[in-house]
């Protein structure tokens, strides 16, 4: 995981300052996972983690909001 951060920073996709989030909440960090389809190798370790996060989880479908989260659903 640590890796996954330290990439995150090198690539400039963890932003910090005063962000409102789609929610309506304000964070003092956003992650620009956008940024992240463009980098086909650090994609693959975070779609491999939440892998294995989503084993220990039971569900019964996974959804992508057209927002954004298509291409990680």
């Amino acid at each position: 995981m640590k890796d996954i951060v330290k990439r995150l920073i090198q690539i400039g996709a963890i932003k910090k300052g005063k962000f409102i989030l789609s929610s309506g909440k304000e964070s003092n960090i956003y992650i620009y996972l956008r940024l992240v389809l463009s980098y086909p190798d650090l994609y693959e370790k975070i779609v491999e983690e939440c892998a294995q996060i989503l084993k220990n989880i039971g569900f019964d479908a996974i959804a992508g909001i057209p927002t954004g989260g298509l291409a990680w659903a």
